[in-house]
């Protein structure tokens, strides 16, 4: 007489494997922070720029806010707009890295960023060099 061969049932042992996976990868997807920066975070802004004037110390002025419109306007926000001294030997390319903390009350949202480089007798929303950058930073919740 032959022997009959038992199948094996797949079925439990494939629901046991997806649902382990489909528990792996919620966990992963609920710990998983959105991209931004919390309020209170450091961020680092990196500005580089062709520089054909004369040497000497410029002011680095970092803004958040939102532009309006078009690009000329630009809506700062109070509270996000940082200094930093920078030496500019004379003509040439230049890249700074500005590292600073977003206020702890700031709301969620995207902003948009604005540097300058200024003469520190210049009025703060004079310049000689200007960059804005939409979406530059995402606050999260």
């Amino acid at each position: 007489m032959p022997v009959e061969e038992k199948k094996k049932d797949w079925v439990p042992i494939a629901a046991i494997g997806l649902g382990g996976v489909a528990i792996a990868a919620s966990l992963f997807f609920f710990m998983k922070k959105p991209p931004g920066v919390d309020p209170g975070g450091e961020v680092r802004a990196h500005f580089s720029f062709d520089y054909l004037g004369e040497g000497g110390t410029y002011i680095l002025q970092v803004s958040l806010g939102h532009v309006r419109i078009m690009e000329p306007w630009f809506d700062h926000v109070e509270g996000m707009t940082w200094y930093k001294e920078v030496e500019l030997p004379g003509p040439d390319t230049y890249g700074f890295n500005f590292d600073f903390d977003i206020p702890a009350g700031t709301d969620a949202g995207t902003y948009d960023g604005e540097a300058l480089i200024r003469t520190p007798e210049m009025d703060w929303l004079d310049y000689l060099i200007k960059k804005v950058t939409k979406g530059a930073i995402t606050v999260r919740e």
